[in-house]
């Protein structure tokens, strides 16, 4: 209500007007507001907002909208801003993708503002940093928002990987590959790379034998 968007339509198109940008604020109990993560940031559970910080804010940029019957595809320039959140990646995605007790609390912070590319109906994730147990997680790559199957690289401190052992490396940053529905990935790493973890705990066991 009282949003004002400036449009223009050109063809088979309705689109923004260039450098125009549209912003909403929205409550967390807002339906529209639930609707809008649960469809762009499903993977990520906003548990509450912080007393007295801003609402999140939705901005449109450019964007363009076929008209029906329009074989041309969709497109929009997102950014959300979460202001000050209490925030967790979702049960469903950090099972499969982290440690046991790792990484799974509850966690205050004011993240930098989400930029999201919809295209072709998939949503791009440019880079959302977010911080797990105090340590940076770095998520990027896109998700299908039909079928919600992702293609994330996330880059994450090595001992937070579900690998015997890992616990000890500690933040050693290490990237990795999501794939699959968010809510059941699968989690796999380069050779060179986990050849490199591998030898890396390998070493640290040999020194704890040797005490």
């Amino acid at each position: 209500q009282g949003l004002g968007v400036q449009i223009m339509l050109e063809g088979d198109v309705v689109q923004s007007v260039g450098g125009v940008t549209s912003s909403l604020d929205l409550g967390l109990d807002d339906p529209l507001c639930t609707d809008v993560l649960s469809i762009l940031l499903p993977w990520l559970e906003i548990v509450e907002k912080t007393e007295g910080s801003e609402p999140i804010r939705l901005t449109l940029g450019e964007f363009t909208l076929p008209v029906e019957g329009s074989k041309l595809s969709a497109r929009a320039e997102i950014t959300i801003d979460l202001g000050g959140d209490s925030y967790r990646l979702h049960p469903l995605l950090s099972e499969g993708i982290l440690r046991t007790n790792v990484g799974r609390d509850v966690y205050e912070d004011d993240l930098d503002p989400f930029k999201l590319s919809v295209r072709l109906g998939r949503v791009a994730y440019e880079e959302i940093l977010l911080l797990l147990d105090d340590e940076e997680c770095v998520i990027r790559g896109e998700m299908t928002i039909d079928t919600q199957e992702v293609s994330l690289d996330v880059q994450l401190p090595a001992s937070f990987l579900p690998l015997e052992g890992s616990e000890v490396v500690g933040a050693m940053a290490m990237s990795a590959v999501v794939r699959g529905q968010w809510s059941n990935p699968q989690l796999s790493f380069s050779s060179e790379m986990f050849e490199s973890l591998r030898k890396q705990l390998d070493l640290l066991r040999g020194a704890f034998d040797d005490e």
